[in-house]
């Protein structure tokens, strides 16, 4: 003769669970918690890889959905609710009966971090050093590099996602190669900036020239003062740069002057 199975009665603080139609639940318009765009895309995805594994909080008082609203509308994307395909659909709720007021009370604490634990990141390293994907557990690159040694948050994404590391390695290329190019853009225009105003090309082309054109003829392997009678040909004002440029890059001769001139000015 078969034993009758007996049945547990559940504590009294443990809530039923139950299906119930999409069409009953209704979203807490008082509802406070919101979720910026790439969380809601975290969320989605971890959905999609584990399924709902948490039944929503439906109060069955007021048919106000208390936890869960987040999740909900992942879910009526997913099923094409209420504007798509599908007319109604199924979802588990834990069910409590309660009062306006409590019931808002319960919403904010089903989602109050005071009330909530936190990471041991020490034991997380491990787990993830272990083989666990950090990726797969909502976090992404930049949030793990605010605890963890960045390069080995490098070596997690090149083992779980390598082409997410090619893509974010081939950015950060492009950003390094730009920066250079910025500093090189940089140093150049402050060796513009060392020149003299009369012999940039832009601000007096006529004495630039005249000043190019005599050490181009004059140049000789030993250039000497004597080529470059630089007195007879500025006027004062120019002859003091000439000679604090002179003092500022530890020359002597005019003629080492001048070719440095025309090499920073390219004339």
């Amino acid at each position: 003769m078969a034993k009758a199975e007996s049945k547990t009665k559940l504590p009294a603080f443990v809530r039923e669970t139950r299906l119930i139609m999409r069409s009953l639940i209704q979203k807490a318009a008082y509802n406070p918690r919101v979720m910026p765009t790439d969380r809601k895309g975290k969320l989605r995805k971890s959905i999609d890889k584990w399924g709902l594994v948490e039944p929503l909080v439906w109060n069955e008082r007021t048919n106000n959905l208390v936890g869960g609203h987040q999740r909900l509308e992942q879910l009526d994307s997913k099923m094409g609710y209420p504007l798509g395909d599908c007319q109604d659909y199924e979802v588990p709720v834990t069910v409590v009966d309660l009062d306006e007021k409590e019931e808002k009370e319960l919403n904010i604490a089903l989602n109050n971090p005071s009330m909530q634990g936190s990471y041991d990141f020490s034991k997380l390293e491990k787990l993830y050093q272990s083989g666990v994907n950090p990726f797969a557990s909502g976090f992404d690159k930049t949030a793990l590099e605010t605890r963890f040694d960045s390069d080995k948050v490098r070596a997690w994404l090149e083992q779980h996602n390598p082409k997410e590391a090619a893509r974010i390695k081939a950015e950060e290329d492009a950003a390094a190669l730009s920066d250079e190019q910025d500093r090189e853009g940089q140093e150049l225009e402050q060796d513009t900036r060392e020149i003299p105003d009369f012999l940039r090309p832009e601000n007096d082309p006529a004495t630039t020239a005249k000043i190019a054109g005599k050490a181009h003829h004059n140049t000789t392997p030993a250039p000497t003062n004597t080529l470059f009678p630089i007195g007879a040909m500025l006027n004062a004002a120019q002859k003091k740069q000439w000679d604090e440029f002179k003092a500022k890059n530890n020359l002597t001769k005019d003629t080492d002057v001048v070719l440095l001139l025309l090499e920073k000015a390219d004339v």
